[in-house]
């Protein structure tokens, strides 16, 4: 079961050991909350496309008739592409941040929340949520899309310039929702726990992306259907947030180590 304090170092094993005692200690309430999350992503989906984005997943041999089905000749307008972008991330807002409420109550020695519980307190936070994603979606996109589109080569200073800053931003959403950080004072927190620490966060974020990436292409070669692969990308989504959010406390607790030494000189 998990234990213990969400606040403590963390070696790589302790990392994956923590989440899989997670995955353990509230399985179900993990799967309801990433449940909840898909159904609202596949519902938009069928909005704005109908079932048209589900034709990779058709089978080769479709029965008489599903064509129809699966394909709309309607075109989206942009509104609903406004919509559903931003539906999209309000539904993910609320996902992480009751996953991370999860993960913080089961590594304490408080009560454990349930999933409506750490639901509704994610939800609370949604606002400065959503002005943190806005902020970073804007700064790293215009580093990378401004570039290439404008100016190609300036992409192999721009890209890794986003990539640093990607890595130091990493817990903004954490800083908002376990601290209370407001959308400016999250980023300079989020950096603050990243000081000293980039090339280690930077290479677990990296071991766990290439980890599942190249796992996703394997099984890709192998089921063609892509069903197989939904359902991965699908498993890998919590796997992911536990991880991340079990490396933040790690990181607050390397912060606290170090702020009384800043204090006293």
């Amino acid at each position: 079961m998990a234990s213990g304090s969400l606040v403590r170092r963390r070696s790589l094993r302790d990392l994956f050991d923590d989440t899989a005692h997670m995955f353990e200690a509230d399985l179900l309430g993990i799967a309801v909350l990433t449940g909840i999350y898909y159904g609202v992503v596949f519902i938009l989906l069928i909005a704005l496309l109908g079932f048209s984005f589900m034709s990779p997943l058709a089978p080769a041999t479709e029965p008489p008739g599903l064509e129809n089905t699966l394909s709309s000749g309607d075109e989206v307008s942009p509104v609903q592409v406004i919509i559903g972008v931003v539906g999209f991330l309000l539904a993910a807002m609320a996902y992480l941040s009751g996953l991370i409420w999860l993960v913080a109550s089961r590594f304490s020695g408080k009560p454990s929340l349930n999933f409506e519980d750490a639901l509704v307190l994610g939800l609370r936070s949604i606002p400065q949520l959503m002005g943190v994603v806005v902020v970073q979606i804007l700064a790293l996109g215009s580093l990378i899309l401004i570039p290439a589109i404008a100016l190609p080569p300036l992409i192999f200073v721009t890209m890794p310039v986003a990539v640093w800053i990607g890595v130091k931003w990493s817990f903004a959403l954490h800083a908002v929702v376990l601290e209370g950080s407001g959308v400016y004072t999250a980023f300079g927190r989020s950096g603050d726990l990243v000081k000293g620490s980039w090339l280690r966060v930077f290479g677990i974020l990296m071991l766990i992306g290439v980890a599942l990436g190249v796992l996703l292409s394997l099984v890709g070669e192998i089921d063609t259907s892509g069903w197989i692969s939904l359902v991965l990308t699908v498993v890998a989504t919590p796997i992911q947030g536990v991880v991340v959010t079990l490396l933040y406390g790690d990181l607050r607790a390397r912060f606290d180590e170090r702020q009384p030494l800043a204090e006293s000189v």
